[in-house]
């Protein structure tokens, strides 16, 4: 029992660092382009474009959750949701035309407030995955404690 705890402890500390990791970047470089342009813009495309980052702590998540049979649906669910809103945001981008730029934003207006909505929907569901790795974590180093 004591190495699949450890490896749950490590894989939930790596998988919440990873996931959490596009989320912040994204917080702090739209802070400081905030300021230093003097309106608010952030790189809400961040999460997607470091894609891999997220992957690799979605997986570790969920087999940290599995190992310790601990939020299981909860990633799952989380993870599922992730991958549905990914794939609606740039297949409809790519059906449209939006993605290649043959067709303009002013064209299509309700696609494009569509695919930019499941962006956005996909970073909270990203944000909410690392805070389930955070709730995760603690629930693992609590377990160790009582053991």
């Amino acid at each position: 029992m004591g190495k699949k705890l450890l490896l749950s402890k490590i894989l939930a500390i790596a998988g919440t660092v990873l996931l959490l990791f596009p989320i912040l970047a994204m917080l702090v470089t739209g802070i400081v382009g905030s300021i230093r342009r003097g309106w608010f813009m952030v790189d809400y495309m961040l999460p997607a474009e470091l894609g891999i980052v997220v992957i690799a702590g979605a997986a570790s998540l969920l087999v940290a959750a599995i190992l310790a049979k601990k939020y299981v649906k909860c990633v799952v669910w989380t993870l599922a949701a992730t991958v549905v809103l990914i794939a609606a945001c740039t297949g409809l981008a790519a059906a449209t035309g939006l993605a290649s730029g043959r067709v303009q934003t002013t064209e299509v207006p309700v696609i494009f407030g569509i695919v930019i909505g499941a962006l956005i929907a996909f970073d909270v569901a990203v944000a909410l995955l690392g805070v389930l790795g955070i709730l995760l974590t603690i629930a693992l180093f609590k377990k160790a404690k009582t053991a």
